[in-house]
Protein backbone atom coordinates (compact mmCIF):
# COMPACT_ATOMS: atom_id res chain seq x y z
CA UNK A 1 0.00 0.00 0.00
CA UNK A 2 1.68 3.38 -0.78
CA UNK A 3 0.19 6.87 1.50
CA UNK A 4 1.45 9.43 -0.70
CA UNK A 5 0.83 12.25 2.72
CA UNK A 6 -0.12 15.71 1.20
CA UNK A 7 1.26 15.01 -2.46
CA UNK A 8 0.94 13.74 -5.80
CA UNK A 9 4.25 11.98 -5.80
CA UNK A 10 3.93 8.84 -7.50
CA UNK A 11 7.90 6.89 -6.76
CA UNK A 12 9.47 6.10 -10.00
CA UNK A 13 8.95 2.35 -9.99
CA UNK A 14 5.91 2.26 -7.54
CA UNK A 15 4.33 -0.97 -7.80
CA UNK A 16 1.61 -1.28 -5.47
CA UNK A 17 -1.76 -3.05 -5.38
CA UNK A 18 -3.31 -0.41 -3.30
CA UNK A 19 -2.86 3.94 -2.94
CA UNK A 20 -4.99 5.73 -0.94
CA UNK A 21 -5.42 9.17 -3.06
CA UNK A 22 -5.81 12.79 -1.57
CA UNK A 23 -9.33 13.66 -2.44
CA UNK A 24 -9.48 16.94 -2.08
CA UNK A 25 -7.73 19.91 -0.43
CA UNK A 26 -6.93 23.59 -0.91
CA UNK A 27 -3.96 23.31 -2.83
CA UNK A 28 -5.37 20.94 -5.29
CA UNK A 29 -7.92 19.82 -8.47
CA UNK A 30 -9.74 17.14 -9.14
CA UNK A 31 -7.80 16.36 -12.44
CA UNK A 32 -4.78 16.04 -10.40
CA UNK A 33 -6.40 13.61 -8.90
CA UNK A 34 -7.35 11.81 -11.77
CA UNK A 35 -4.15 12.03 -13.02
CA UNK A 36 -2.55 11.00 -9.53
CA UNK A 37 -4.32 7.69 -9.93
CA UNK A 38 -3.51 6.70 -13.33
CA UNK A 39 0.40 7.84 -12.75
CA UNK A 40 0.20 5.18 -9.66
CA UNK A 41 -1.75 2.12 -11.89
CA UNK A 42 -2.73 0.79 -8.84
CA UNK A 43 -5.38 -1.86 -8.48
CA UNK A 44 -7.50 -0.55 -5.65
CA UNK A 45 -7.49 3.22 -4.55
CA UNK A 46 -9.20 4.58 -1.56
CA UNK A 47 -9.84 8.25 -0.59
CA UNK A 48 -8.02 10.06 2.11
CA UNK A 49 -7.66 13.87 3.10
CA UNK A 50 -11.50 14.09 1.96
CA UNK A 51 -13.15 16.16 5.26
CA UNK A 52 -13.85 19.72 3.34
CA UNK A 53 -16.19 17.90 1.14
CA UNK A 54 -20.13 17.95 1.29
CA UNK A 55 -22.52 15.06 0.73
CA UNK A 56 -23.19 17.19 -2.48
CA UNK A 57 -18.99 17.68 -3.51
CA UNK A 58 -18.48 13.70 -2.78
CA UNK A 59 -21.00 13.07 -5.05
CA UNK A 60 -19.35 15.28 -7.94
CA UNK A 61 -15.90 14.13 -7.40
CA UNK A 62 -16.19 10.39 -6.73
CA UNK A 63 -18.27 10.50 -9.75
CA UNK A 64 -15.55 11.70 -12.38
CA UNK A 65 -12.82 10.14 -10.00
CA UNK A 66 -14.28 6.66 -10.22
CA UNK A 67 -15.58 6.79 -14.13
CA UNK A 68 -11.93 7.87 -14.83
CA UNK A 69 -10.25 5.28 -12.26
CA UNK A 70 -12.53 2.61 -14.24
CA UNK A 71 -11.07 3.60 -17.47
CA UNK A 72 -7.41 2.91 -16.28
CA UNK A 73 -8.47 -0.55 -14.94
CA UNK A 74 -8.41 1.08 -11.22
CA UNK A 75 -11.27 0.14 -8.81
CA UNK A 76 -12.00 3.41 -6.86
CA UNK A 77 -13.84 2.65 -3.49
CA UNK A 78 -15.18 4.91 -1.00
CA UNK A 79 -14.88 4.33 2.62
CA UNK A 80 -16.93 5.35 5.21
CA UNK A 81 -15.56 6.81 8.57
CA UNK A 82 -13.86 4.26 11.02
CA UNK A 83 -14.60 2.06 8.04
CA UNK A 84 -11.79 -0.37 7.25
CA UNK A 85 -10.68 -3.24 4.50
CA UNK A 86 -8.03 -5.74 4.37
CA UNK A 87 -5.20 -5.11 1.82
Amino acid sequence: MFHPGDSFTVPHGLTVPTVLVPLHAPWSKMSEVIDFIIATRATNVYQIHDALLSDIGFGIVEKQVAKFSEMYGTEYRHLEPRESVEV
